[in-house]
């Protein structure tokens, strides 16, 4: 839920930072790797966005 919120309310925020842009990714990341679809649909979203 937290991962979801810092998307919706902070995502132009974190993409002025390349190291928030790294740290968000690699939770999506990590995330991903354990199966969590909803990780996967966030992180191709805010790399498009």
């Amino acid at each position: 839920m937290i991962i979801l919120k810092s998307f919706i309310f902070y995502s132009d925020e974190i993409k002025k930072d390349e190291k928030l842009i790294n740290a968000y990714e690699d939770i999506l990341l990590a995330l991903t790797e354990i199966r969590n679809e909803k990780a996967a649909v966030l992180l191709d979203e805010f790399r498009i966005h």
